[in-house]
């Protein structure tokens, strides 16, 4: 879930919104006094009314009242039955959710682009903790609002519309909002293309023809059309053991999708098209086709018409599409009627003139996300077994020799009957089965922890030796051409170490050919943001990262070749994420811990409960025995969310900024902060962030779960006089009174939910006290699991 709130800044109508907010609440109430009778509405009422009380109090500078009414609620929900915690914990969350659901239907973006060429990515990170059930009623929900915003609707309509919503909500109240079981890989690009690609497949066209509109008629730019419209990939990680049927069945189930969507397409154009007249150089393609088809003995034989009953076979013949478009099918079938005739639109489909489109191209490609761990395994057991060595033993330059060398050779360096360990032939077998796919299918292969140019030829070379493997099996060359291969530099010494990485593998005489034949001299390279904030923080994270990309892009340039930056950012701001359009501007021209600390992390997040949600098939840890290091950034910054100390944003900004201005540099921060993007945008993200923190909340998770020592406290206790220390060096930075002052739309949104995420919070407290205590209850583990989700919501992000 993304760090939602950054994006609105001002871009919000408050009058609409609150309406909308007592709306979706009254009947919300009206569901909840139904299902659940007046005693627990005096209940939930009675939490809220506490919980506002406080909140008010503390904003007028009433800190040891509110500390007061805080400690009653703290009291009532202590005392309060588990059926009575399930339920609260639903109302509060699904409030939550249904706010955030007006918030977006009322947020508005602004941004001047010069220059774009979009792509867009479907991610498989496991940050979406809403089931997909309730996401399509959420969409339903969010469809219905739209729809109430109209001037034009009568009496009848609204009360339709409220009965609507009613049942709607209803709806949600009475679906279990909680994942039973952990979801696989295949599960994972399902229910993304279910959630995501009807949309985008409806939308994208529109979309394309208003940024035309609005760059062409208003801001008189030039518009390079094919540059606008690419196809649609989907993340596909390296999750499971069973990675070459993983491989296999994500890239089938994608092609069914496209598909699908092309026949839906098609036959709405049938009905569209209606016309019965048309050109003769239509008509004689028409029938070329059809006299093609008929010809055809490959339909017989194909299984999908095997399954058809031979009552339909007619009616499936006449429904059989094309094997392949002919030559031109991507232009419009209308352009030629010129001579004012005709009295049917120009049907303008997306399109790239060097790239027609076809049954795959949108909603198809994948990604191969893979640890670099598995090729250098990999090519141990290989040279091994050739008695030339132990791969990973070798130095930099010894490797680049022997790789080299190997990728200038015609023959396959892997015998076919190799014996290795299963890991190692899983490895090897998916390659082969990219080889099978082709690159229409699997657009890139991402290594994960790149750090040398090693890593991309070691790639390069087993992608070879597949291919050839195939060539050999099939009787023919593969399908398409090799994968994009896309170094991923994550940590803070990967990038500062990744314009050497690349300036060396560009001066490969090999792999620099090799770019410009088969990638039209194309180099990408992705950057991390999360493990890079986890293993350094946020602001030092944020400046490698800013360096790292120029040096980049200069080595490109020093080579003549093209490059594209990816950026692996996340959702949350822990984890690089925040407004694109602020991320835009901020791009470079051109583009160990205490024992203690572990322990306190551990012991006042929910951490190790977070992997009872099953949002993702991946571990929370690349090792399982690992400590925090190996600890994937999404929990990492999940955690301490939950807790609403959101440590990984902030952390270590205040002493580096405070350093800056003890050595008498505070006159030329504030100028950097008024004359350059890059940091003006990075500390009004952590300025967005410390708003959204409560240290008194996360000192509440301390004292109700941290075990002594004393020691171990005072970790919590240092953490939270470095975050006040955080707010004001970014004010006297900023020069804003206080934090969010310049954004009311802001402060006024994240004061809202309040009343709503403090009870939430407490309540976890609770039954993380409870559930640690009796670890089999799982009654108790949905309490705090529909807390997590609450809470999320009310933050507007997960990790």
């Amino acid at each position: 879930m993304p760090d939602s709130t950054d994006d609105i800044a001002e871009g919000i109508s408050f009058q609409a919104f609150e309406d909308d907010c007592r709306l979706l609440a009254t009947l919300l109430h009206d569901v909840l006094l139904r299902e659940l009778g007046p005693r627990f509405i005096h209940v939930l009422e009675r939490s809220r009314n506490l919980a506002q009380s406080a909140v008010s109090m503390r904003a007028a500078g009433m800190e040891d009242t509110a500390a007061v009414v805080e400690r009653q609620l703290e009291a009532d929900l202590a005392a309060m039955s588990l059926e009575d915690a399930l339920c609260l914990a639903r109302a509060f969350s699904h409030y939550l959710n249904l706010m955030g659901i007006a918030e977006t239907h009322h947020s508005y973006y602004c941004a001047l682009i010069t220059y774009t060429e979009v792509e867009i990515v479907l991610t498989a990170h496991p940050t979406q903790i809403n089931r997909r059930t309730l996401q399509y009623k959420h969409l339903r929900v969010a469809h219905l609002l739209e729809f109430n915003a109209r001037p034009d609707l009568s009496h009848e309509d609204k009360e339709m519309l409220i009965e609507d919503l009613v049942r709607e909500i209803t709806a949600i109240w009475q679906t279990d909002e909680l994942r039973r079981h952990k979801p696989t890989p295949v599960d994972e690009a399902r229910a993304g293309r279910k959630m995501k690609h009807p949309g985008l497949w409806s939308v994208t066209y529109d979309v394309y023809v208003q940024f035309l509109t609005i760059f062409t008629d208003f801001l008189g730019l030039h518009i390079v059309e094919q540059s606008l419209w690419k196809a649609v990939p989907h993340y596909l990680r390296r999750v499971s053991s069973a990675l070459k049927k993983v491989t296999r069945d994500v890239s089938l189930l994608s092609r069914w999708m496209a598909i699908d969507l092309y026949i839906r397409e098609l036959d709405n154009l049938s009905f569209e098209l209606s016309v019965k007249r048309c050109s003769d150089k239509v008509s004689s393609l028409a029938n070329e086709i059809l006299l093609k088809e008929s010809a055809s003995e490959e339909l017989k034989d194909n299984t999908w018409n095997q399954t058809v009953p031979q009552r339909n076979t007619k009616l499936h013949h006449s429904l059989a599409l094309p094997a392949q478009l002919p030559s031109g099918a991507d232009l419009p079938s209308c352009t030629e009627c010129t001579d004012g005739e005709s009295q049917f639109r120009i049907i303008n489909l997306p399109r790239n003139p060097s790239r027609p489109i076809n049954f795959w191209s949108p909603c198809s490609c994948a990604t191969n996300h893979w640890n670099l761990v598995d090729t250098p395994e990999t090519l141990d057991a290989v040279t091994s077994y050739l008695d030339l060595g132990v791969y990973s033993e070798w130095d930099e330059e010894k490797k680049l020799d022997f790789l080299t060398k190997e990728l200038k050779g015609k023959r396959p360096l892997i015998p076919p009957n190799i014996e290795v360990a299963a890991d190692v032939k899983e490895v090897l077998d998916t390659f082969k089965v990219a080889a099978e796919l082709g690159s229409d299918s699997l657009g890139a292969y991402v290594i994960s922890m790149a750090s040398n140019a090693s890593d991309v030829l070691a790639v390069e070379l087993l992608q070879k030796d597949a291919r050839l493997t195939v060539r050999g099996d099939l009787g023919r060359p593969c399908p398409g051409g090799t994968l994009r291969v896309v170094p991923l530099f994550e940590t803070v010494k990967d990038l500062q170490e990744a314009g050497s990485a690349i300036r060396k593998l560009l001066s490969i005489d090999w792999y620099r050919d090799h770019i410009i034949k088969n990638h039209n001299g194309h180099q990408e390279v992705m950057v991390g943001y999360s493990d890079s904030g986890k293993d350094a923080g946020r602001f030092t994270a944020a400046w490698e990262l800013y360096k790292a990309q120029e040096d980049v892009v200069a080595a490109c340039n020093e080579f003549g070749i093209k490059v594209t930056l990816f950026h692996g950012r996340g959702g949350s701001i822990g984890r690089g994420g925040g407004p694109t359009y602020l991320a835009i501007q901020s791009q470079p021209p051109g583009s160990v811990m205490d024992p203690e600390f572990i322990t306190y992390f551990q012991e006042a997040t929910p951490q190790a409960e977070l992997g009872f949600l099953n949002i993702g098939s991946r571990p929370a840890k690349r090792k399982p025995s690992g400590g925090i290091s190996s600890l994937r950034a999404i929990p990492w910054v999940f955690a301490w969310t939950q807790t609403r100390l959101v440590l990984p944003a902030w952390l270590g900004v205040g002493a580096g900024l405070q350093s800056a201005m003890d050595a008498g540099h505070g006159e030329e921060l504030r100028a950097m902060y008024d004359e350059w993007p890059f940091f003006q945008s990075t500390v009004d993200l952590i300025e967005m962030v410390t708003a959204k923190a409560d240290a008194p909340t996360a000192a509440r998770y301390e004292e109700m779960l941290v075990a002594a020592p004393e020691r171990r406290r005072a970790v919590g206790g240092e953490l939270r006089r470095e975050l006040a220390r955080t707010v004001r060096c970014v004010l006297a930075v900023s020069g804003h009174s206080k934090l969010t002052a310049h954004n009311r739309s802001l402060r006024r949104l994240i004061e809202s939910r309040l009343a709503y995420l403090n009870p939430m919070n407490m309540l976890q407290v609770e039954v993380l006290r409870r559930l640690r205590r009796d670890d089999d209850n799982r009654r108790l583990r949905d309490v705090l699991l529909i807390t997590i989700n609450g809470i999320a919501a009310g933050m507007r992000n997960t990790g």
